[in-house]
């Protein structure tokens, strides 16, 4: 029986460390973790990408820290498509996933880390806006 793939979410630049331990715990118990760390330019592809790589995976792991992490650029969005980073979009897909095969099949676990967690980064400039959407993304007040 293959093993059990386990999609790990999380933002590159603060949470590479965690983003290890998770892969090394994962490995330990005979899951293979699969994670995505390079996107094409255009919004459209990395939506197809990320559903192809999370719906061969039988579980996400989501990690949410202080950064909201890069995102497509939102002039390219198309009207009413909700502003959200590459990792809010591996969530919501996770769970879109969750709810279509049930808990059995596909779970979404989320770890909300501390503002004094030990991060690998400290926390970057971001515009007023991106704030607002991690802080929501943090308190599990964002819309599915």
């Amino acid at each position: 029986m293959p093993p059990n793939k386990v999609f790990i979410s999380a933002t590159s630049t603060d949470l590479g460390g965690m983003r290890q331990r998770v892969k090394d715990a994962l490995l330990t118990m005979d899951c293979y973790p699969v994670e995505q760390t390079h996107f094409a330019p255009d919004w459209r592809e990395v939506e197809q990408m990320l559903r192809a790589r999370i719906a061969d995976c039988q579980a996400l792991i989501h990690i949410v820290g202080l950064r909201y992490g890069a995102e497509p650029n939102p002039a390219t969005l198309p009207e009413g498509a909700p502003r959200r980073s590459y990792t809010q979009m591996e969530y919501h897909i996770g769970r879109e996933l969750q709810r279509k095969r049930g808990d059995k099949r596909f779970r979404v676990y989320t770890f909300v880390l501390p503002e004094d967690f030990p991060y690998d980064a400290p926390l970057d400039a971001q515009t007023d806006e991106q704030q607002a959407l991690q802080l929501r993304r943090r308190s599990c007040r964002e819309t599915e």
